[in-house]
């Protein structure tokens, strides 16, 4: 029995995102998806802008939306090692809003914020951050949007920005960057001929860049 990949069928994106606005300090420069490998998940070489969802999966077993957001810290170091002097421009992100937009959506989520933990970026560094870009608890209200199971989907455009604050007490902001999620109700058995559909990257089971078609030949 083989395992055939289900990232063509959903021709799953692979193209930079355009920054909505320049700002100084924490900028947020685009999104990179989930790659299977022999012990775990980690990020795609290649940035991406757009991705699956499957609302009917997602709400069944509680899967968000998952995607590495690729931030980077603009400040200029301030630190001084001969003096012991810590650098007062390093940045902890502390939050991520989201907003949902799209048309030909009845109910959309309200906008979020979401706490952030974990993260320090020196000055003039980067970081690749694994984010909800959609958070498990809205996918039973996407699914209400939605008529019957079926193929066909819907474009779902998630707004994000990230919010932290420097050593010295100051707050940054990032750019908001928005990603294209094509959210469906029951599509990925049906892009998979039938077969049934195998999770690959854990809490990702309803992305199609998390789970693969199961084949069954030989």
């Amino acid at each position: 029995m083989r395992i055939r990949a289900l990232i063509p069928l959903l021709l799953l994106g692979s193209f930079g995102c355009t920054l909505d606005e320049e700002v100084s300090g924490l900028r947020l420069l685009g999104y990179y998806g989930l790659k299977a490998e022999d012990d775990g998940c980690t990020r795609t070489d290649d940035m991406t802008s757009f991705g699956h969802y499957d609302v009917a999966v997602a709400e069944e077993f509680g899967f968000p939306y998952l995607v590495y957001a690729h931030l980077r810290n603009d400040l200029a170091p301030t630190g001084d090692e001969s003096n012991g002097r810590v650098d007062s421009n390093l940045v902890e992100v502390t939050r991520m809003r989201l907003v949902f937009e799209g048309e030909g959506w009845p109910t959309l989520p309200a906008p979020m914020e979401i706490p952030v933990t974990g993260t320090l970026i020196e000055p003039a560094d980067e970081h690749w951050k694994l984010v909800e870009a959609i958070p498990a608890e809205v996918a039973g209200l996407l699914e209400s949007n939605f008529e019957r199971v079926g193929p066909l989907s819907k474009e779902l455009r998630v707004r994000i920005s990230f919010v932290g604050r420097t050593l010295d007490g100051t707050t940054v902001e990032s750019n908001a960057l928005a990603f294209k999620v094509f959210v469906c109700n029951g599509c990925f058995a049906q892009l998979c001929g039938g077969l049934g559909v195998v999770q690959v990257c854990a809490m990702a089971g309803a992305q199609g860049d998390g789970v693969s078609c199961l084949d069954d030949e030989l």
